[in-house]
C-alpha cells in the first residue's frame, strides 16, 4: 500500500513539473498555433509583429510596437479592426475609432500603411482646414442640419470602422 501510494505521489509529481514546464514555454512568445490560425503557424504569437486576417487575433498584437501583417484594402483586418497598432474585434467602442483632435503622427503613419493613403490624407487635411478655419460655413449646419464637420466626422468613423459596418457605435476615443 506504502509503494502505491509513493508510486501516484511520484506521478502527480512528475506530471506537475512537466504542465509547469510546458507553459511557461508556451508562454515566451513560441507556443502552437491555435487550430482556428489560419496563416504559417510560424507566425503565430512569434515576436515577430501583427498578424491580422488570419482566424484569429494574433497576441503578438499586444505589443503597441508590433509591425502590421496582413492588411487588406478594404478593411485593416476581415473581421477585426486596426486602430494605432494593434487589431481588436470589431464594434469595440472604444478601442475601435480615434480621437479627431488628437491625431498624432504615430496614428497617420500606421493607416498610411494600410494603403488608404488618399482617403486618410484627404479626411485629415479636411479635419485640419476645419478645425482653424473661421468660415462660418464650418461651423454652422448646413441644408438637412449636418455641419461639414459632423459630415467629416461621419466620414473617419466609417473608414476607422472597416466600412461602416459599426460606425453607429464607433465613438471619438482613443486608444491609450
Amino acid at each position: 500500500m506504502s509503494n502505491t501510494k509513493s508510486a501516484y505521489i511520484s506521478a502527480i509529481i512528475i506530471v506537475s513539473i512537466f504542465c509547469a514546464l510546458n507553459t511557461v514555454s508556451g508562454q515566451s512568445g513560441n507556443s502552437t498555433a491555435p487550430i482556428a490560425w489560419t496563416c504559417n503557424p510560424a507566425n503565430y504569437n512569434s515576436s515577430d509583429g501583427c498578424h491580422c486576417n488570419c482566424g484569429i487575433r494574433d497576441p503578438d498584437c499586444d505589443n503597441r510596437n508590433s509591425t502590421l501583417f496582413g492588411l487588406t484594402l478594404n478593411c485593416p483586418c476581415a473581421g477585426m479592426v486596426c486602430a494605432g497598432v494593434k487589431c481588436y474585434g470589431d464594434c469595440n467602442p472604444v478601442q475601435t475609432s480615434l480621437i479627431l483632435t488628437q491625431l498624432n503622427t504615430f496614428t497617420i503613419l500606421t493607416i498610411i500603411n494600410t494603403m488608404l493613403i488618399g482617403i486618410v490624407l484627404l479626411v485629415v487635411i479636411s479635419l485640419i482646414l476645419i478645425r482653424f478655419s473661421t468660415d462660418p460655413m464650418t461651423t454652422h449646419s448646413r441644408a438637412g442640419g449636418a455641419s461639414v464637420k459632423d459630415i467629416l466626422i461621419n466620414i473617419w468613423n466609417t473608414f476607422v470602422t472597416c466600412g461602416g459596418r459599426c460606425n453607429q457605435r464607433a465613438r471619438l476615443t482613443t486608444d491609450q
